[in-house]
């Protein structure tokens, strides 16, 4: 369901998970015709051929690309196309691993059980273990979002951040103002509509789409 962007953005979420799809990929778990098979069997590696995993084989293409010496332009085409496959196996791997973990988990930090008598409805009020448990868990998960943004060039991203997205979509959608702020538990009309006051207009919107739709990226 998602390539090997992807997982590597969710590797910030489960590193171990990620590192154990890796350690399952490797060049060794890799079939290569005997053309693939030539241009690896040249590399003078510390670890063994078998054991280079899809990091290693990153790497060796930078290095492919920054040697002036040669035209390595034909075996980088052949060693990204393994890559490419490898890292096709990787993404399918962690679905595997993500798909087996019981149910009732949000990014293993927060427990499902730890939670069950909340009725957001009723406004329950949290328990202080639970307060510290989502407070150690926002700081977290807050830790592991400034990393992402660093990596795709985003200046801010936060947990916050999804509330604002929620609301938008909301108003999008045709929600009316009090149906936002009892969707978001606001304790008043006027703290919701400072919310929507921050959005871009509707008709902003449908500027910026038709601007996107007419160019392929």
């Amino acid at each position: 369901p998602f390539g090997y962007k992807s997982c590597k953005m969710l590797a910030h979420f489960y590193p171990q998970e990620y590192i154990q799809a890796i350690e399952q990929n490797t060049l060794g778990n890799y079939e290569l015709n005997q053309t693939e098979l030539d241009e690896f069997i040249v590399i003078n590696s510390k670890k063994g051929l078998g054991e280079l995993n899809v990091e290693d084989l990153h790497n060796l293409i930078k290095y492919l690309k920054e040697d002036k010496t040669a035209d390595n332009s034909s075996r980088i085409k052949i060693i990204s196309a393994v890559i490419k496959q490898i890292e096709k196996n990787i993404a399918e791997t962690m679905c595997g691993i993500m798909g087996s973990k019981p149910s009732g988990l949000v990014f293993d930090y927060l427990k499902n059980e730890d939670f069950n008598n909340i009725k957001i409805i009723d406004k329950r009020v949290l328990t202080e273990t639970q307060l510290y448990k989502l407070h150690r868990a926002r700081c977290t998960y807050n830790s592991r979002l400034k990393r992402i943004a660093k990596d795709i060039g985003i200046s801010k991203l936060t947990s916050h951040v999804s509330r604002h997205s929620f609301a938008y979509y909301m108003l999008s959608s045709g929600s009316t103002v009090e149906e936002i702020s009892h969707a978001l538990s606001h304790s008043s009309i006027e703290i919701t509509q400072n919310y929507i006051n921050q959005f871009p207009s509707k008709f902003s919107d449908v500027a910026l789409q038709r601007f996107s739709d007419s160019w392929n990226i």
